[in-house]
């Protein structure tokens, strides 16, 4: 049986979120910190997790796997999200470059422009990819296609990180540890989701349910 199957990839993950707060919460705020501060152990495991999905997208890619346009763009997206992960613009900048602060504060043009290229780029190849697919999806959810689900377990594991992570929205113990190991848990999920994708995505989701 195959353990990228229906429902499982969302327990599995679901799961492997819950475990891994409850084993560390006890442990205490001087034991867990160093374990969820940038550089910690939390945000390796959801680096190696994403950049293995970079990897799996580029294979799609050199085996010229349909349509291969998008599944380049996917491998683009999926490039940044990784970089964004490991804080890659801290090699040029102290700011980030989704910030405006980044570009209407004094840092020098040099890097205005080559974090202004990355965001144009990254908006351009996601929105094409968005179009795309978002009617795929749909359908897909529309017949109640768990691969379908797979992308709003991410999107809600992903977005609930970021809205934790501001304290005027969520004051909550233990907040980082909770941040963190809900990107950990969105990083697996993307795996699980390229894993399932089958030879011809288009074809699957049009596949009527037996």
């Amino acid at each position: 049986m195959r353990i990228i199957d229906g429902w499982k990839p969302v327990y599995i993950t679901l799961t492997a979120v819950v475990l891994i707060i409850g084993a560390l919460a006890p442990l205490g705020h001087d034991v867990v910190k160093p374990m969820t501060k940038d550089g910690g152990i939390l945000q390796i495991a959801t680096s190696v997790l994403l950049c293995f999905t970079v990897l799996l997208a580029l294979l799609r890619v050199i085996t010229q796997e349909q349509p291969v346009l998008q599944w380049v763009e996917a491998a683009c997206i999926l490039s940044i999200y990784a970089m964004r992960e490991m804080d890659f613009h801290r090699i040029f900048t102290a700011e980030h470059v989704t910030r405006l602060g980044f570009y209407t504060g004094p840092f020098p043009l040099w890097e205005k422009l080559i974090g202004g290229t990355i965001v144009l780029l990254f908006i351009v190849i996601t929105l094409h990819f968005l179009i795309a697919n978002v009617p795929l999806l749909i359908q897909g959810l529309k017949k109640g296609l768990p691969r379908a689900w797979y992308f709003i377990v991410w999107a809600f594991l992903l977005v609930g990180a970021q809205l934790i992570d501001k304290p005027h929205i969520f004051k909550v113990a233990m907040k980082s540890l909770i941040e963190e190991t809900m990107e950990l848990g969105a990083a697996m999920m993307v795996v699980f989701i390229l894993l399932s994708f089958p030879r011809n995505v288009r074809r699957s989701l049009r596949q009527p349910i037996h």
